[in-house]
């Protein structure tokens, strides 16, 4: 079946929910679907040529920074309305300069195929879920389920896309519809994180408009396939911008306040951003002009800058006791990680980056869900407060447990990811020594994540007198398929991964191991544990309670150094 109808089923499945009776079985038949044709592409690269849609989404550019200049106005925010401004005289040189080369419209390549994966199974998953979530929350339930099925259709449009200024509509569309849904409360809060987040994102936009000005005006083409085949100062400046756009996306120091601000939306909106869409953008758009950046002093910038984040993100997330705060932070670490990764422009790094966009879509996704039902049914959201869950609430504790499992030990796929990762950095200090620092980075950073997920699970783990046991407790189906579909396809490609990579013996010889493990954990579960109080004696430390963090002048310092080094990258793609 052909990808354009990816483009096409979110589009009717929201007019179903619009004028349908019965939005849940719409959605469900969206789902299965999309996740139908995402799952069964072809192999082989797809062009369609489609260059009769130049004109109308010159027209929709036009009117979406129109529309983004009318909301600087309407809310008084002034770098709204003048980044608008500052887009629409970009979008107007580019159009004056006319790059007359012809070429595919829409290509899917492997790493579109993973984008079209993830966008549609765990996307359609995030909306399925949102119908029974949104039954606590007050608001149009219709409305919100439209804006993500239309985010959907948005995120199916841009994995595909390979025209820049195509890509940049359909980015810019990103950015509206997360404005739109952050802002969805309608409180003082929830406006200021919106206008914060486009205004970001619309810096993210100029970077991108900055790269198909010079594409335009050097190579007399836009697309990006075509692009790739350049070598040269222009052509890494194309990558340098391209890559600013997307570790804006990625929220990466200093940007990493808006994707942080998100988290006051509804939590369909944190898992459809943090994990099945949006921010998924900031390795995709890597990988697409990877090629530019091999053996480039820009391409080494961007690696450690983006390995500088894995490191800083994963330890500020030890500070953290909101739950989806901390998974905010780790997000940002892990796109970082990817970035770093795929700015490397090695062939060998490529599998690696699409690996790790898999399952982490994949593990995020369900922490998210899964914090959206403690949050619902128990009014929770610090890890502070969950201490003898397990023993009120076992099946949700247990699929909150079972996911910062998959995120960190093996055979599930982000550990072997992260693995391969140290492993390919390692062979790459052979011929290139300044990956050193790549590779000590990485391996720090992977500590600290390792660290902050195991001092979470003893917060879950813990066992308090304070809390009786319930008589039964009910996560519901609107909540639970989508979570166990997300459980299940993780074990199942984790185990294939793993068994591709080392075979069925390590893989029996892991899971006797975990087995082994939970059984012996299991022995523990009936020990009461109770907090410790001090009568004079020396207070002992235990490693698993105690919190990493810096004061506000140097984690300012950190965010301004993160703000130069950004800017050094941007010089090196202006001196290229």
């Amino acid at each position: 079946m052909s990808p354009i109808w990816l483009l096409l089923l979110p589009l009717v499945a929201a007019a179903g929910v619009r004028y349908g009776t019965r939005p849940l079985g719409v959605i469900g038949v969206f789902w299965l679907l999309s996740s139908l044709i995402a799952m069964t592409l072809q192999e082989a690269l797809i062009g369609i040529h489609a260059s009769w849609l130049d004109w109308p989404i010159a027209l929709a550019d036009v009117g979406l920074l129109l529309f983004f200049a009318y909301v600087g106005r309407n809310e008084g925010d002034v770098r709204v309305f003048g980044l608008a401004i500052v887009q629409m005289l970009l979008f107007v040189l580019i159009e004056l300069f006319g790059a007359h080369a012809e070429g595919a419209t829409f290509l899917i390549d492997d790493a579109s195929r993973m984008m079209l994966f993830i966008v549609n199974v765990v996307g359609g998953a995030i909306v399925y879920y949102a119908h029974a979530y949104m039954r606590f929350e007050q608001g149009d339930a219709k409305r919100f389920l439209i804006y993500l099925l239309l985010f959907i259709a948005v995120m199916n449009a841009i994995a595909m896309s390979n025209h820049l200024m195509h890509f940049f509509f359909f980015f810019e569309l990103t950015t509206l519809f997360s404005y739109l849904l952050i802002r969805y409360r309608l409180d003082e809060t929830a406006k200021a994180n919106a206008l914060r987040a486009l205004w970001m994102n619309q810096i993210g936009g100029i970077a991108l408009l900055i790269a198909a000005l010079v594409a335009s005006s050097s190579f007399d083409t836009l697309y990006l396939d075509a692009l790739t085949q350049h070598a040269g100062g222009a052509a890494v400046m194309i990558a340098v911008f391209v890559a600013l756009g997307a570790m804006i996306k990625g929220a990466a120091m200093p940007f990493q306040s808006w994707l942080l601000g998100a988290m006051v939306a509804p939590t369909p909106v944190s898992a459809i951003l943090h994990s099945a869409t949006m921010v998924k953008l900031a390795p995709f758009m890597v990988l697409k002009i990877a090629a530019l950046l091999h053996v480039s002093f820009a391409g080494a910038l961007i690696s450690l800058f983006s390995m500088a984040v894995f490191v800083y993100a994963s330890f500020l997330a030890l500070s953290k006791t909101s739950l989806k705060e901390i998974l905010g932070l780790s997000t940002i670490a892990l796109l970082a990680l990817m970035v770093s990764l795929a700015a490397t422009g090695e062939e060998r790094a490529r599998e690696i980056v699409l690996m790790l966009i898999l399952f982490h879509a994949l593990s995020k996704a369900l922490l998210f869900l899964v914090a959206g039902v403690l949050e619902k049914h128990f009014h929770l959201k610090d890890i502070e407060d969950m201490a003898g869950l397990i023993y009120q609430a076992p099946r949700s504790v247990a699929l909150l447990v079972f996911g910062f499992l998959s995120l960190s030990v093996p055979p599930f796929g982000l550990l072997l990811g992260k693995l391969f990762a140290l492993i390919f950095l390692a062979q790459m200090m052979q011929e290139q020594s300044w990956a050193l620092a790549l590779l000590l980075l990485a391996a720090l950073g992977s500590t600290l994540l390792a660290l902050l997920y195991f001092r979470l699970l003893s917060h879950l783990l813990s066992r308090s007198g304070e809390r009786a046991a319930m008589a039964h407790e009910t996560i519901g189906w609107g909540f639970g398929v989508p979570i166990a579909a997300l459980s299940l396809l993780s074990v199942v490609l984790s185990l294939g991964y793993f068994y591709d990579a080392f075979g069925l013996g390590a893989l029996l010889a892991t899971l006797a191991l975990l087995v082994v493990s939970a059984l012996t954990l299991r022995s523990f579960a009936k020990v009461e544990r109770v907090k410790e109080y001090a009568c004079g004696e020396r207070a002992p430390f235990v490693g698993a309670l105690a919190y990493y963090t810096l004061s506000e002048a140097y984690t300012a310092k950190f965010i301004q150094g993160f703000g130069l080094f950004f800017g050094l990258i941007a010089l090196a793609g202006v001196l290229s």
